[in-house]
């Protein structure tokens, strides 16, 4: 691995989003993303340690993309073989579609002074199906979006290029929309996922179910901060299903240096492994550009008390302590590398 786990998701959390805005452990949490049933704890290991940690670190990331193959979204996200797919492109080109669509049809007929507007509309997809854009507009009169402006997309068998999608998508814009090219900027906004499949043609299905908060300001232009956050996110890709809950990912970026941070916080509920694990950063993961970090400490507990904890040596070795009976005491260590523990 060449790359940090959360860096490359972050930093495309809302850097290049200006035109839209951007913005616990229980075993069962709902959402308006509908229900979410978590596993039990997974009593941790020395053999599923590393694949914990793994899940771990690897958490933010797995929150935007997943692996897909080549072909067009709606709203033209290009994506070439073997990359990654991320969700918050894609509910980026849908709220750029909404706009351009309702903008350009319903708003126009509305008075520049009425305000709460509420908008629907259906547009055929390219190939087959449809998909309807609804919305709520604060202020008809602005070219941007604002803070309450609201936007749903739900998709019927909608086919764009070599995909097929269904579900729904919902967002709240928390700010007024501000230029990320311009500082100081401050975006947020809030997504909700009910039931979304996106299926490339030939391919297993990608599936999301929930929630999720996408933030990012700076000051200066040069210190980023972005976040991400929810109550519970759920995704499938490949047969293995990963659920977030009570998530809290944020970075701060340094454009001229390069230097990062990185801190995690969330419960995850891994099929592959069969149980849950609450993970935290205890001391934020540090780097610089596309390595991965050199410091950091991030310590996830399952059942019992049952923990290890991930540190970074520098940026390609890391060890493992782990407690297997939540003593508190390590009862063993294993050292390993980035590469090693990556999924």
């Amino acid at each position: 691995m060449n790359i940090p786990f959360f860096k490359t998701a972050a930093i495309t959390t809302c850097a290049g989003l200006a035109l839209v805005a951007c913005g616990g452990d229980g075993g069962s949490d709902d959402n308006s993303g509908g229900d979410i049933t978590l596993s039990e704890p997974l009593a941790i290991t020395s053999e599923n340690a590393a694949q914990v940690s793994g899940f771990g670190v690897g958490s933010p990331a797995s929150a935007d993309t997943m692996l897909s193959s080549t072909g067009n979204i709606v709203g033209g996200v290009d994506i070439s073989s073997k990359t990654k797919f991320s969700f918050r492109d894609f509910a980026k080109k849908q709220l750029e579609s909404g706009q351009a669509y309702l903008s350009t049809s319903t708003l126009n007929n509305i008075p520049d002074s009425l305000s709460g507007v509420e908008i629907s509309e259906t547009v055929d997809c390219t190939n087959s199906g449809s998909m309807t854009i609804s919305g709520n507009i604060v202020n008809s009169d602005s070219n941007f979006w604002s803070k309450g402006d609201s936007l749903s997309v739900n998709f019927d068998n909608c086919s764009e290029g070599s995909y097929t999608i269904n579900g729904a998508m919902s967002f709240t814009l928390n700010t007024d929309e501000n230029d990320e090219s311009t500082a100081p900027y401050n975006n947020s906004m809030s997504m909700i996922m009910n039931n979304l499949s996106i299926v490339p043609s030939g391919e297993a299905p990608l599936q999301a179910q929930g929630d999720m908060t996408i933030s990012s300001s700076s000051d200066d232009g040069i210190i980023i901060n972005s976040s991400i956050s929810g109550t519970n996110l759920s995704f499938t890709e490949g047969g293995v299903t990963e659920t977030l809950t009570d998530y809290q990912f944020d970075l701060t970026d340094n454009q001229a240096t390069g230097e990062y941070s990185e801190n995690i916080k969330a419960t995850i509920d891994i099929n592959q492994l069969g149980g849950r694990v609450a993970c935290t950063t205890l001391t934020l993961f540090e780097g610089v550009g596309e390595s991965n970090p050199h410091t950091g400490i991030l310590k996830c507990v399952g059942a019992n008390q049952s923990s290890v904890t991930l540190t970074a040596i520098d940026n390609t070795k890391v060890t493992l302590d782990i407690d297997t009976d939540g003593d508190g005491i390590t009862d063993e260590t294993q050292e390993s590398t980035w590469a090693e523990v990556e999924l």
